[in-house]
């Protein structure tokens, strides 16, 4: 888990808002469902989580080092994002493939086309202040998936525009530790992606073997989420 210096210096002095939360329940598309699936899959206890910074998160994962649960709880999170009226349609879930095309490499997009069945997707573009939005949360996960709560099913892909002009700006920090948090969640779902604009003009991911490497995190068979109750989105 990455942890930046002013989320150590945060335990000894408040930073006040040093990375913006995109881990926040309101307006996303199943917001108003996040606490029902919290509790369906029995976990009342990550209930105030999202507010955490990622210091806490890493004393907690050392008090408590269940990776399984953590991976639940990023799964949820997922879940938020799902949009079924404004992917509805071939048509609209093609401009979805379009935009992840663009901004991911060819490999992860094989990845997500994958899914077989009925499927779901969403995209979060959260929009900073005087900017357009400079992350992107890519989410596709098939019906039987969530019908299973098999975290291995979902597909999470994140990319990050930090050019040099957006480097520049002093609110770009707090967008930077916003992403790695984000990251330090999703990384226990073994297909997510996290890429930036500059390292995909560098050719950073390039031979990485990411296909061999999410199957290899991917869960074991019968190893799904055992959820208190099913759900459908």
């Amino acid at each position: 888990m990455v942890t930046t210096w002013k989320d150590v210096e945060n335990r000894y002095k408040s930073k006040g808002d040093y990375f913006r939360n995109y881990l926040t329940a309101e307006n996303t598309p199943c917001g108003s469902n996040f606490r029902k699936f919290l509790e369906g899959f029995r976990l009342d206890h990550f209930a105030n989580t999202h507010r955490m910074d990622s210091f806490e998160w890493f004393e907690r994962l050392l008090l408590e080092p269940d990776e399984k649960q953590w991976q639940i709880y990023a799964f949820v999170h997922g879940l938020m994002h799902l949009d079924a009226r404004r992917f509805a349609g071939a048509e609209l879930t093609q401009k979805w493939l379009t935009a992840l095309q663009k901004d991911f490499p060819e490999e992860i997009v094989e990845l997500f086309q994958e899914i077989e069945g009925e499927r779901l997707f969403g995209l979060f573009e959260p929009r900073e202040q005087d900017a357009d939005s400079l992350i992107k949360l890519f989410v596709a996960v098939g019906h039987e998936t969530v019908r299973k709560g098999d975290a291995a099913g979902m597909r999470l892909g994140c990319s990050l525009c930090d050019t040099a002009e957006i480097r520049s700006k002093p609110e770009f920090e707090a967008v930077w530790n916003g992403y790695l948090r984000m990251n330090n969640l999703f990384q226990f779902m073994p297909y997510t992606f996290f890429v930036t604009t500059e390292g995909l003009a560098g050719r950073s991911y390039e031979g990485l073997r990411l296909k061999e490497a999410a199957s290899q995190r991917e869960a074991k068979p019968g190893d799904q989420v055992k959820p208190g109750k099913m759900f459908a989105i």
